[in-house]
């Protein structure tokens, strides 16, 4: 069997690429000085080699990483594989510990996501806290966004079988949990909320604070928080 006989022809060669042009245009070729086979489409010749083998380790000096289990995935500018996300989806996770020991509700940084002006998004946020006595609670709230309706529940924890439901209706709002149950232990509240934009963009941040003087509020690094824009 033989290459002429399964009705294959061999690519033209040549030494060097001539200049791309509509007289090349949709011609193959094979450069002889490294081996690789170029493609004309009538204003620029494209090394089909390197593009068959971009994704591959090591090529193009390391700028292109191995893709391993990359499936589903896309490469970002930073040369790094990454998940797709619903472009619509705001995430923000807490890097640090935020402590408050009044009564006056304070920014816990890093939980807080930019909304657009004149849209609407459901929120939700997973508020790791503490408390430095086990006979406080923590009051959980929104804080303030210009022209904007904030309609969401706040779930806290507390030492008896029922947890405390805080129902809002405007930002700075909500009601602190009586007490927990466990000192200097890390505890789950969720944040959910819709949030109509007014005419003004504005940040969605979720703020805090004891609800007494005597003990310590810490929002813990790991909270989170999500907005998907709805419309």
């Amino acid at each position: 069997m033989t290459r002429a006989s399964l009705g294959y022809k061999a690519l033209p060669t040549v030494a060097s690429l001539p200049t791309a042009s509509s007289t090349y245009k949709g011609v193959f070729v094979v450069q002889t000085s490294n081996n690789h086979t170029y493609f004309c489409d009538g204003t620029q010749w494209i090394d089909y080699t390197q593009a068959l083998t971009v994704f591959a380790a090591g090529v193009n000096s390391g700028l292109v990483p191995d893709p391993g289990s990359a499936t589903g995935k896309f490469l970002k500018d930073s040369s790094t594989w990454a998940i797709p996300l619903d472009p619509r989806l705001l995430v923000a996770v807490t890097t640090s510990t935020t402590t408050n020991a009044t009564t006056t509700l304070a920014n816990a940084t890093g939980l807080s996501v930019a909304l657009l002006a004149n849209k609407t998004y459901m929120v939700r946020a997973n508020v790791l806290f503490q408390m430095s006595v086990n006979n406080q609670g923590i009051r959980l709230a929104v804080g303030a966004l210009t022209g904007a309706t904030v309609t969401g529940m706040v779930i806290t924890p507390n030492n008896s079988s029922t947890p405390t439901f805080s129902s809002q209706r405007a930002t700075g709002a909500g009601a602190a949990t009586p007490n927990i149950d466990t000192a200097n232990a890390t505890t789950l509240a969720t944040m959910n909320f819709q949030v109509q934009m007014g005419s003004t963009a504005g940040s969605f941040q979720v703020q805090f604070c004891s609800s007494n003087t005597s003990a310590t509020a810490s929002v813990m690094t790991g909270s989170s928080i999500e907005a998907i824009q709805v419309n």
